[in-house]
């Protein structure tokens, strides 16, 4: 899981999110001699490192989208999902991401406990 947070070293900007999911998307080091793998074991460790899901407040979700076509966009729609919380996010900005090809889904929950309702569509399927 990655925090951002706004500090005077590194501000929240399309690129600097973006650099910090693609190095998440790296490969994990290699240590499967330390942990004894191999086959689908392998197989699962590299599953379980891919980032699959953005959640986000909608601040980083509209810097995100302000280039419609340039990675900030890529980069989501390359996710199952992306979701936002901590306040509505702009109705202009969810169209555009939906409108080219974003998954994005409304969760409900609390700081304290987490997500506790998550919505979901089959996309491929909605008219």
């Amino acid at each position: 899981m990655i925090y951002f947070y706004p500090t005077s070293d590194v501000p929240i900007t399309m690129k600097n999110v973006v650099s910090a999911v693609e190095a998440c998307r790296a490969p994990p080091p290699d240590i499967t001699s330390l942990l004894g793998l191999a086959g689908s074991a392998l197989i699962e460790r590299e599953k379980r490192y891919r980032p699959t899901a953005f959640l986000s407040v909608p601040y980083i979700l509209s810097t995100l989208v302000e280039d419609l076509d340039g990675n900030g966009m890529q980069m989501l729609r390359g996710m199952d999902y992306v979701s936002t919380g901590g306040a509505p996010l702009d109705t202009v900005v969810g169209d555009a991401m939906v409108d080219r090809g974003v998954r994005l889904v409304s969760r409900l929950g609390s700081s304290e406990c987490g997500c506790t309702f998550l919505s979901t569509l089959e996309y491929g399927h909605v008219s």
